[in-house]
């Protein structure tokens, strides 16, 4: 079985060009599988999407939110990369199973832990050195494929333009390319591959002809697959949708005199971050008590990207909060949630106590520059909750599904497999996807009560100023 995730992927995007029978793949899949849209964490942001979905698992049982993590009671700030090792993922009960699987290009999976079969990390985290399980398949990925993790150059050589077009494309094939010849050598029983950086596509051009000619790519192995008979499932880890407008929340803040800063700027608060982070020993990537830009000691909340907001203060601030942002910026902002009420799990503590939602045509930074409402330059798109599930093979039927949520996956794929689904995942088996006649739909779901929490903190020796650049460069940051 092929799994292929494509990173902020949508129907939106694609719709018209199946229409346009400019993805032949693509209608093959939808026209001979199933489709469901597939709802992904709140807020809809790559790292914890991705990690739920390999897990099967909410962000309040990660504790793993956005990509970065700030502990209130400290002061101290992880990347999301050091949180990512403390549930199982599939692959790993499949193991178990000594079900041999290839994984490739999947965020937060660095370094790779041992698996049964091939795992080669991907995601910003993950550095041009170390990144296979085995170790020794890394010689042999470059001297074979020219394999590279990232683009050359990159962050320094930007994404963004023609030139940053084509080195996606380029990767793009390359990672598609090397991930098929795998595939077929060893035969596993599952291979997954995530194509991450093609979400830069969807917010510099969303369906523009620039991103049509990377998923063309994909849809000729999407193709090929479907030809040679194999079962397929494509899934994303959020959507995308169209924007015209930005709110900047550290701006508010500052104005309102709730986040105190040092220094200019967001864009200068997380240079400091980095610069901060190679501070302290690289193996527990903790940074202690930030004197960054934002001076946490000194600031009653501090928000990041994506609507998430840190409360440092008493809970009324909270209210204050909601009341400015249902005054000020009502037709910027949807609703605001408590973290409390949208997460479970034993790092739900850990939560951000707000996470904003914007309206649907409205992106919430945090760059602490400019008004607090403007129009978006160079970015076409954000981050939206709903992206989607297409199968298509023996065990699936034909048509849509009413949509299901991102944890369901992991516990799908393990049914399918015909592995036990562990008790404290928060997924189900996604059993309507099924042919009603098929195996897998009449086959009891088996659950296993072994608990999967692994409490490992991944030790990750990075570039942290690339890392920022690199989510920069892809829209994830100002």
């Amino acid at each position: 079985m092929i799994v292929l995730g494509i990173d902020g992927g949508c129907m939106e995007m694609l719709a018209p060009w199946i229409e346009e029978r400019e993805l032949p793949g693509f209608s093959e899949l939808l026209e001979n599988g199933v489709y469901a849209p597939l709802l992904s964490t709140v807020p809809p942001v790559t790292a914890p999407a991705w990690k739920s979905l390999y897990s099967g698992k909410n962000p309040g049982q990660l504790g793993l939110y956005w990509w970065l993590q700030l502990n209130k009671r400290t002061g101290a700030v992880v990347h999301a990369g050091y949180l990512a090792g403390r549930s199982k993922d599939f692959w790993d009960y499949m193991g178990e199973n000594d079900l041999e699987v290839l994984i490739m290009g999947t965020p937060l999976t660095y370094p790779p832990r041992p698996v049964k079969g091939i795992l080669i990390s991907g995601g910003p985290f993950t550095q041009d050195v170390g990144y296979t399980y085995p170790h020794e398949l890394e010689s042999e990925l470059k001297e074979h494929f020219n394999f590279r993790v990232h683009p050359p150059h990159w962050p320094d050589v930007s994404l963004r333009g023609e030139s940053g077009v084509r080195v996606i494309e380029e990767l793009t094939e390359n990672h598609l390319r090397t991930f098929d010849t795998l595939f077929y050598e060893r035969t596993p029983s599952v291979g997954f591959l995530v194509l991450y950086h093609m979400v830069a596509l969807g917010h510099f051009y969303f369906n523009g002809d620039e991103t049509l000619r990377v998923w063309q790519r994909v849809d000729r192995y999407v193709r090929k697959w479907l030809e040679a008979g194999e079962t397929v499932m494509v899934v994303s880890d959020h959507g995308l949708r169209r924007i015209e407008k930005e709110a900047d929340l550290l701006t508010l803040c500052i104005q309102k005199g709730w986040t105190t800063v040092k220094s200019r700027g967001w864009r200068r608060y997380i240079k400091e971050l980095v610069e901060s982070l190679s501070q302290v020993p690289r193996a527990s990537m903790v940074l202690p008590r930030l004197t960054t830009a934002v001076d946490i000691a000194n600031s009653r909340l501090v928000p990041f990207t994506h609507g998430v907001v840190f409360v440092l203060d008493a809970a009324e601030l909270i209210d204050e909060l909601c009341s400015v942002l249902e005054e000020e910026l009502a037709d910027c902002v949807e609703k605001v949630c408590k973290g409390r009420e949208l997460y479970s799990g034993p790092y739900v503590d850990d939560a951000p106590d707000l996470i904003v939602m914007p309206e649907k045509k409205v992106r919430l930074i945090s760059s602490g520059a400019g008004g607090i409402v403007r129009s978006v330059r160079d970015v076409k798109a954000d981050n939206a909750q709903t992206g989607f599930l297409i199968a298509a093979g023996e065990y699936f039927k034909k048509g849509v599904c009413e949509a299901f949520s991102i944890v369901d996956v992991a516990p799908t794929i393990l049914h399918l497999m015909g592995c036990a689904v562990p008790s404290e995942l928060d997924g189900k088996v996604l059993r309507d996807i099924f042919r009603p006649d098929s195996v897998t739909y009449m086959r009891e779901v088996k659950i296993s009560s072994e608990t999967t929490e692994r409490n490992v903190a991944y030790s990750v020796n990075v570039d942290e100023e690339k890392v920022i650049e690199r989510l920069r460069d892809l829209g994830y940051l100002e």
